[in-house]
């Protein structure tokens, strides 16, 4: 049976090299040599040359005739890129600083993603990761430099601290735990203090926190909140205690998370 990122999107020599490099019978890897060679080998400046993953270099042609000339892979140096603005508006307190920062998951903090199985292997683990974090277009980790973002952002060169969440619309089967899973194994899940799903599922939680480094799974409001992003947003700067339940103390001490969120406010 034919792959499905192998379908033609160009002409017959470009398809033929992405059937040779999308031969290997594993739809997540056959997936990322799909994005490297289909999607990859337009525009760009001057980088003509066939990206790499896991260090393997990819081979653009086949084993006979003549060999295939290297296809263009989209720059490092696109004109497409996101920057990050906040813009005045009336009654604006320009003196209050950001204290939370809200993620999306798929194709932000991940390039794809494919949900890892409870029967995955180390081996099937490490190439999953790979595949939903690492990308072919940067030089270096994407990992690493995804790590040290994350960090910054939670505690700034002045010292100020800010929450980081996750919140997805993912209608991967095993919920809210599933995309846990895969920033645990990636080692990304302990820069978040809370990750949310949406829309809420019968039978599942919708959210899980973190409190002394340990998950604990709960029930946001999410059918009170609305059924779009920005309405969930509204509702937690609004009841900040309803999404976090670690600003509930139990032991009469103020939190890092209490310190934080209680006054917030879009």
């Amino acid at each position: 049976m034919r792959c499905i990122p192998c379908l033609p999107r160009g002409s017959s020599e470009e398809h033929s090299r992405c059937r040779h490099l999308c031969g290997c019978g594993c739809l997540p890897l056959c997936m990322r040599n799909y994005l490297t060679c289909c999607w990859g080998r337009r525009g760009g400046d001057d980088a003509r040359h066939s990206p790499s993953i896991n260090g393997s270099q990819l081979s653009t042609g086949s084993s006979s005739g003549p060999p295939a000339q290297p296809h263009e892979r989209t720059s490092k140096h696109s004109t497409f890129r996101l920057r990050c603005a906040e813009r005045s508006v009336p009654g604006m307190d320009n003196s209050y600083p950001v204290k939370l920062i809200v993620f999306d998951f798929d194709e932000t903090i991940s390039m794809v993603t494919f949900m890892a199985k409870d029967s995955d292997t180390p081996a099937e683990r490490q190439l999953l990761r790979d595949i939903n974090f690492e990308s072919p277009w940067v030089d270096g980790s994407r990992l690493e430099k995804l790590k040290q973002l994350l960090q910054a952002l939670a505690k700034g060169e002045d010292g100020r601290e800010r929450a980081l969440t996750i919140l997805t619309k993912n209608s991967n089967r095993n919920g809210i735990s599933g995309v846990l899973q895969l920033l645990t194994d990636a080692d990304l899940a302990r820069f978040f203090d809370a990750m949310w799903i949406m829309p809420a599922r019968p039978g599942q939680h919708s959210g899980v926190y973190q409190e002394d480094g340990k998950w604990k799974f709960f029930d946001p409001p999410i059918d009170k909140a609305g059924q779009f992003k920005a309405d969930v947003l509204q509702h937690v700067a609004t009841n900040p205690q309803e999404w976090f339940p670690q600003l509930l103390s139990r032991n009469g001490k103020i939190s890092r998370l209490q310190r934080l969120l209680m006054d917030l406010r879009m």
